[in-house]
């Protein structure tokens, strides 16, 4: 593998580190790019359109009102059953605004006639002046899942470099992120996603970077930062909940056979310190620690059938139409010969990945670091994987399989397909390492072009 693509943590001392002043000009440029994008999105895409908002503003206005927590029922919208933190976040961003509690009120369905084929509202947009005023406040919401959008890119750059020491690659994966058209989307609107996926991004930079530590006192610190920032991501969503068991086990493991306890002490007790209240409070509310059985009651009392198995073949066809770009409410979807186009080619991508990371496992490859590089891989393979398992586990009770559900592995799933496409086609030519380091990139870029172009602008509105 080309030195620019490399991920191999111990050629570290033979290679030559990211420049910070470097790096980070090329950093701001990425995000400057995303903001324009995301603005982009977010200004022109109408109050209540994307997927749930009104329930996730129901959610923020309650804790305004009422400076509490709502309880789980039909009353309180269809996201009452979610953890808190991303709605205390969004309360106090609106009191930093100073935007007033406003009682926003559910849209009526949009009855122009349209046609199936091509994107339409799926609310109407007639507002009176009070609720033109509330739409406003809704779209000034939307600005902190923008920053949560921020927080991923520099954490997927932070992540990144600590494995790959090179910028080429830790700017590719980095553009991967910022212009995935759904990942825009999420951190566009008012939504929970865009800061589980933030935490979950960081989670992972935090776990990468822990193991590449040598220092005992900034390991203790890592490992005390690694517990907080999964106990966020556990009271943010629930989706969370396999990448934090997989973080767990990493920190556990090892001190099983060195016996030394200190650091798992540390980030359980972080972990707890961070989390523990929201388990008790359902223990005591609903009891059971993640309130999943009430959940499901008042969900099944609030829209129906949505408490349902899904089969595994549906679940794929959800996710492969969802993950790259979902765009409303009434599901905006690109064609799916698209989708599937793209299915494919992170299917071929995550397979070179694979390959990459099993050739510089191997001891005859790099002797003196082959274990590490072996543990580095399957970090980040593992992050990946935990993303679908968290959409087996939503598959299994409803019929909500997003491809946003997988995203809490979005930061490792980038790294992933940024070096697996790398390095299968420098296979053909040494020179398309570049095109490969880069397609991602592009691809996205195009299809933002093609989704702002078709579908956003023509439907823009307040």
């Amino acid at each position: 593998m080309p030195s620019e693509v490399k991920s191999d943590p111990g050629a570290a001392k033979h290679q030559k580190p990211i420049s910070k002043n470097h790096k980070y000009p090329f950093l701001a440029l990425i995000i400057v790019l995303y903001l324009i994008i995301a603005f982009t999105y977010s200004l022109l895409t109408p109050a209540q359109e994307a997927n749930d908002e009104y329930d996730h503003t129901l959610y923020v206005e309650y804790i305004v009102d009422h400076h509490s927590i709502p309880r789980i029922n039909i009353a309180n919208g269809d996201e009452s059953h979610q953890p808190p933190l991303y709605y205390i976040s969004a309360a106090l961003w609106q009191n930093l605004l100073q935007i007033p509690h406003f009682a926003l009120k559910r849209l009526s369905p949009n009855l122009t006639p349209h046609l199936p084929t091509k994107p339409y509202l799926g609310l109407a947009h007639n507002y009176t002046k009070a609720e033109r005023k509330d739409a406003i406040y809704l779209h000034e919401l939307r600005i902190l899942s923008i920053l949560f959008g921020v927080g991923t890119i520099v954490f997927t750059f932070w992540a990144t470099e600590t494995i790959a020491k090179r910028l080429s690659v830790s700017l590719a994966a980095t553009s991967f992120v910022a212009l995935l058209p759904k990942e825009i989307v999420v951190t566009s609107v008012v939504t929970n996603d865009s800061l589980v996926i933030m935490l979950c991004s960081l989670a992972l930079a935090l776990t990468l970077k822990w193991f590449n530590c040598h220092s005992q006192r900034q390991r203790m610190v890592i490992i005390g930062a690694l517990g907080l920032v999964l106990g966020a991501a556990a009271i943010t969503k629930f989706n969370s909940l396999p990448l934090i068991i997989l973080d767990l086990i990493i920190v556990i493991v090892p001190s099983i056979k060195s016996k030394s306890w200190r650091e798992p002490l540390i980030v359980i007790t972080t972990f707890l310190l961070t989390s523990g209240w929201w388990f008790y409070h359902n223990l005591t509310q609903y009891g059971d620690v993640l309130a999943s059985k009430a959940s499901n009651y008042y969900l099944s009392k609030a829209i129906p059938n949505l408490i349902h198995p899904l089969p595994f073949n549906l679940m794929l066809r959800y996710l492969v139409q969802s993950a790259w770009y979902d765009g409303g409410g009434n599901q905006l979807l690109l064609s799916i010969w698209v989708n599937i186009a793209l299915a494919i080619l992170a299917t071929i991508s995550l397979i070179g990945a694979s390959l990459y990371f099993m050739k510089i496992s191997r001891k005859n490859y790099c002797p003196r670091s082959h274990k590490k590089n072996k543990t580095l891989s399957s970090i980040l393979l593992l992050s990946v994987a935990s993303g679908f398992i968290a959409l087996l586990i939503v598959a299994r009770d409803t019929t909500q399989a997003e491809g946003r559900v997988t995203y809490i592995g979005l930061s490792a799933f980038a790294i992933c397909l940024t070096i697996g496409a790398a390095f299968l086609l420098q296979k053909i030519s040494i020179y398309f390492k570049y095109i490969g380091l880069w397609m991602w990139p592009v691809i996205f870029g195009i299809l933002n072009t093609y989704i702002i172009a078709h579908i956003v602008y023509p439907l823009r509105g307040l």
